[in-house]
């Protein structure tokens, strides 16, 4: 019997015992701690929550709840239920910049960190933490300080190995950031950005296919990062899987509709497929958006160009305007990258009716 087996076998016991004691706190807690473990936050959630109605002032049901919220994916309630523990205990502050960090809230998230750590200097999940949360907010030489300072700490975290693994894919050192991305792999498996710098850094090498699938990876584990979408259709864009790309931005489109980088992208399938009306319609929408947008100013180049002297002219006069930021966004990474290299993305002169 393997572990998971053993933990589903036990829960399933206790929710025996507690049919026949319904209102005990203590099996109530026990029978959650075990549907946590065998990864069944829903049903956690329902039994945290009758413990709570029993025991109102029970601090670690109501961490308890909390983690089985942020494991739905319910970052907003998750945070309501942190609040008032993190002052008392660290993993609840923890928690909180984590929910703080998934619902976009970076400011908070870096304070609350920061404050943290300057109680507990050796708290190497928050260095790490700080080092993702920096990297997200765009400031890479905090990213690169405090992902040093965790990489120097005893306890070593993924998001320390992945967020140095991002950085020097900023600095097109594939094969450093892979070997990082692989160590932050090790320390936790599921690590959603640790599978997508690995892709990112097989793209870079040019082997799509294993790109294609270590982000197939990542989008399993991160299904609501827009940019792990993109990568994903970028790498199959590359490989000539036309339809799968478009599965892949219709997933990104169905996260945010209003994200011009979509829809530039889904315009430079509709001109390889040859249908160069819904691309130029496709490329205004994404301009409109965004008119920094690469892929939409990328697909109008492709457009508009009347050769492949043009067409050259027009992308590198978009790569200039680009941030010359190093260790800047992936799509600014990967169009730098394709610059250099000759670009194996064909399409059709054609016109739909």
């Amino acid at each position: 019997m393997t572990a998971q087996q053993e933990t589903l076998s036990r829960l399933d016991r206790h929710l025996a015992f507690l049919e026949s004691d319904a209102e005990n706190p203590a099996l109530l807690a026990e029978c959650a701690d075990l549907a946590l473990r065998a990864g069944k936050p829903e049903q956690a959630k329902t039994l945290l929550e009758r413990a709570l109605a029993l025991e109102p002032k029970e601090r670690p049901l109501r961490y308890n709840l909390a983690y089985a919220l942020m494991l739905m994916g319910q970052h907003a309630q998750a945070k309501e239920q942190l609040v008032p523990l993190a002052a008392e205990m660290p993993k609840a502050m923890f928690l909180l910049v984590r929910a703080h960090h998934h619902l976009g809230e970076l400011e908070q998230a870096i304070k609350l960190a920061e404050e943290h750590i300057a109680a507990y200097p050796e708290d190497a999940e928050i260095a790490g933490q700080l080092a993702m949360l920096h990297l997200d907010a765009n400031d890479f030489d905090k990213a690169r300080t405090w992902s040093d300072r965790a990489l120097a700490c005893t306890q070593k975290t993924p998001e320390a190995f992945f967020t140095a693994g991002f950085l020097a894919l900023g600095n097109e050192e594939e094969d450093r950031a892979e070997a990082l991305m692989h160590q932050a792999i090790a320390l936790n498996p599921r690590s959603g950005r640790a599978w997508a710098g690995k892709g990112l850094s097989a793209m870079l090498r040019g082997d799509l296919a294993t790109a294609e699938d270590d982000l197939k990876r990542a989008v399993r584990f991160l299904p609501q990062h827009i940019g792990t979408w993109h990568a994903l259709g970028w790498s199959q864009i590359l490989r000539g899987k036309l339809d799968d790309a478009e599965r892949s931005f219709r997933k990104a489109y169905e996260l945010d509709r209003a994200f011009g980088e979509t829809h530039g992208a889904l315009a430079v399938i509709e001109l390889v497929r040859g249908a160069r009306n819904r691309a130029q319609r496709r490329a205004n929408t994404a301009l409109r958006l965004d008119p920094q947008s690469f892929s939409g100013r990328y697909a109008k180049v492709l457009l508009e160009a009347n050769s492949e002297q043009a067409r050259a002219e027009g992308v590198r006069n978009i790569l200039k305007s680009q941030r010359a930021l190093r260790g800047g966004t992936l799509l600014d990474m990967l169009s730098r990258h394709t610059a250099r290299h000759r670009n194996p993305v064909k399409y059709s002169d054609s016109s739909e009716a």
